[in-house]
Order: structure tokens, then C-alpha cells, then sequence
């Protein structure tokens, strides 16, 4: 997905094989951990092309065939850490930031051509992503099948954007929305408090351990 050419030639493919496009899900990611004390030119490079540039490629390459037909839906996947971003994910908060960004500009670009955009935004997914780590209760991990079907219902619904989080999360968010307009210092130190990045399980610590040795 970080070649533009052959994003293009899947899109090609499709329209050989079906004639049109009507649904683009666009949901490539990779989590990149790191620091700003560590996050080097390179990491940071990989992380925008992944999680941002991708989907860049995917919407340019089915937009005109959905705007030639006159309907169609762009859904983008994106993530909580663009609406908050925590200690260790500079990588890759920076890059959902960009790719909320840009699909709420698309959105009103393209009101009124019969494509919409919906950009989907989940807390922690229990997935690969964070396997080996665990999170505070404030922001427990939810199962895969609750982004899946937000995707669905907000096709079915043409909504604009999708918050698919625990009620406690959403309370929490919520609070921060505030607080980043009024007192921004202050909903870092309860970041901190709470521990928005997570921790490493006792398991993966070993496991990292291990590996060092080796």
C-alpha cells in the first residue's frame, strides 16, 4: 500500500473484474513505539507512509471513477491517538492527525457529488497493534468485531465520523475535548496519570529480555 502504482492497479483490477467501485474501506496501519528521544527520520517516514500516505493513494485512485458514476463511499480508518496523542506515539499519532485531517476536508470538498466520506476513529482494538501491552481501565481494549460494524452502520447511515469506544473511554474523551481548549497542561498530566500509553505486559518483557540476550 505504500506504492502508489500499485494502489492504482488494484483500483484497475477491480473495475476489470466489476465494472465500478462503489465501497473503498481503507484501513492500512502498522504502529510504530517511540519516543521523540528515540524517533529517527526514517521511522518517522515509514509511519506516514503507512498510516497516512496509503490511504492518500487509495482515495486518488477509485475518486474519479466514483465521482464519474455519481455515487460512492470513502471510509477512512483512523484512530483515537489523532484526537489525542500519547507519550511514545509520536510515529504514529502525527500520521492518524494528518489522515483525520485530510478526511474531513475531503468530506466538504466532495458534499453534494454523491460520494461520501466517513472517517472512522476506535480507541484501542484488541489486535496485533498492542498485543503485549496492557492499558488502564479508563481505556481497556474492545473487540475487533466493534470496528467492523461501525464501518457498516456508518455506510448504512452515510455518517460523517465515528467515535467506536468504551463508555468509559468516551466519558474520558469527552472531558479531554474540553479540557485541550481550557487547560491543556492540565489533561497532559492526567494523561500521564492514567497512563494513556499503555505498559508492557510481564510476558513481553521477558520475551523483549530474551531476545536481547540472544
Amino acid at each position: 500500500v505504500t506504492f502508489q502504482d500499485q494502489v492504482e492497479k488494484l483500483v484497475e483490477r477491480t473495475l476489470e473484474q466489476w465494472g465500478r467501485v462503489d465501497i473503498l474501506v481503507s484501513n492500512a496501519g502498522i504502529y510504530y513505539h517511540s519516543t521523540i528521544f528515540d524517533l529517527t527520520s526514517d521511522l518517522m517516514g515509514r509511519s506516514m507512509q503507512v498510516n497516512f500516505l496509503s490511504h492518500v493513494y487509495a482515495v486518488l485512485a477509485v475518486l474519479p471513477h466514483m465521482l464519474e458514476q455519481g455515487s460512492g463511499h470513502i471510509v477512512l480508518v483512523s484512530s483515537m491517538a489523532a484526537k489525542r496523542g500519547a507519550p511514545t506515539d509520536v510515529p504514529y499519532a502525527p500520521a492518524k492527525y494528518a489522515l483525520t485531517g485530510f478526511g474531513e476536508t475531503i468530506r466538504q470538498e466532495l458534499y453534494g457529488t454523491g460520494v461520501d466520506v466517513s472517517t472512522i476513529i476506535p480507541g484501542r482494538v484488541d489486535s496485533d497493534f498492542v498485543s503485549g501491552r496492557e492499558f488502564p481501565w479508563v481505556l481497556p481494549k474492545m473487540p475487533i468485531e466493534w470496528v467492523s460494524q461501525a464501518i457498516i452502520n456508518a455506510i448504512r447511515k452515510r455518517k460523517a465520523e465515528v467515535l467506536v469506544l468504551h463508555f468509559q473511554s468516551r466519558m474520558l474523551y469527552y472531558l479531554n475535548v474540553v479540557l485541550k481548549e481550557t487547560a491543556p497542561r492540565l489533561a497532559d498530566r492526567i494523561a500521564g496519570y492514567l497512563h494513556f500509553e499503555g505498559w508492557e505486559t510481564e510476558s513481553e518483557k521477558r520475551k523483549i529480555h530474551q531476545e536481547d540476550i540472544l
